[in-house]
């Protein structure tokens, strides 16, 4: 109930204050496993990666939310999935099986916002590690607007306009890890350029 009182309400928000425009929202699957693999550059990106997407959308967060007394109840009920980042083997595992129950699950191949002043980070592997676990297919997002809309260390929003592209479905059949990851973020790049080229 909470998830969904709070995706209304995030979308009236983000309509508003980010005038925020989606693009190839038919590319993600309506039922089954999925990873929504998103750019990373602010704190909004992974609520505004799932406002539109029209089914529940799960996340991976610290596992130090989960254990914060006043903060459990709503990680839990808005669909946070903890991360061990002592045992990131034993994390990986979790979130896989949560995967097989049929969720969209949105991830950032980087492993961290990116303030670095480069358009990408470097994938990790654990994309494609997921994908081969899950049997999920990968949707490559792309946020535009996130890092001036809340920049790094910002307390407030600025209302400034957010667009999201969903890009095609990719499959991991196998093979080397690291570098499906590196397509993925490669398929995020043409992300990039697409939404340049719209300015």
């Amino acid at each position: 109930m909470l998830y969904w009182l709070g995706k209304i309400c995030g979308n009236i928000f983000s309509w508003i204050f980010f005038r925020l425009k989606v693009e190839g929202i038919e590319n993600i699957p309506r039922q089954g496993a999925v990873i929504l693999a998103a750019n990373h550059v602010s704190w909004l990106d992974p609520p505004l990666v799932a406002f539109r997407v029209p089914r529940r959308c799960a996340f991976v967060s610290k596992t130090t939310f989960h254990k914060n007394f006043f903060t459990r109840p709503i990680v839990r009920s808005i669909g946070i999935i903890p991360l061990r980042q002592h045992n990131g083997t034993v994390g990986m595992i979790g979130i896989i099986k949560s995967l097989k129950k049929g969720i969209a699950m949105v991830i950032f191949p980087e492993g961290t916002r990116n303030y670095s002043g480069k358009s990408f980070l470097p994938a990790s592997p654990g994309v494609a590690f997921l994908a081969e676990g899950a049997k999920a297919p990968v949707i490559p997002v792309y946020l535009k607007g996130t890092d001036k809309a809340l920049p790094h260390q910002a307390r407030i929003f600025r209302p400034r306009q957010v667009r999201i592209f969903y890009g095609k479905p990719m499959i991991f059949t196998g093979g080397n890890r690291q570098e499906f990851s590196d397509k993925v973020m490669s398929a995020i790049a043409e992300l990039k350029r697409v939404a340049d080229s719209k300015q």
